[in-house]
């Protein structure tokens, strides 16, 4: 994915996207402003970053779909890793895209919750259980 950064083969910027799924942890739980929280430090860093996408919550699940340079989002997936506030993440993609789905959203956050979807598209998905989602759901999804 990656180019070498020489006067030959300058870097370019890849565009790729990532995808993973996590739960809440009990410290996450244990603050009425988690959510807020991690949308309002997110738009700051991935405006900075140039990284676009949408975070979804809901049944104690965490869905994200981000898009920007490799390197971007390798960073942002590696301080991920280290946040307390969720757990067991699992990465559904990591791959080159040739153009932002999300590309007016630095974060969208979208909480999804039974009594919020009824009657809309995304109640197929409630109970929201992303771990569960084939490739074919999540696209769907995603496209919603």
């Amino acid at each position: 994915m990656s180019a070498i950064n020489n006067a030959i083969n300058p870097v370019t910027t890849d565009l790729c996207q990532f995808i993973y799924v996590s739960r809440i942890t009990s410290t996450g739980l244990s603050s009425p402003s988690t959510l807020s929280d991690i949308s309002e430090i997110s738009i700051r860093n991935n405006e900075e970053d140039a990284i676009t996408g949408v975070l979804c919550y809901g049944n104690g699940y965490f869905l994200q779909c981000v898009e920007g340079s490799e390197q971007d989002l390798t960073n942002l997936k590696n301080r991920l890793l280290l946040d307390n506030r969720h757990k067991e993440m699992k990465i559904l993609s990591f791959e080159e895209i040739t153009e932002r789905r999300f590309f007016s959203w630095w974060l969208r956050s979208i909480m999804l919750e039974r009594w919020i979807t009824k009657g809309f598209e995304l109640k197929e998905f409630m109970p929201f259980e992303p771990y569960n989602l084939d490739d074919k759901e999540l696209k769907s999804f995603l496209n919603i």
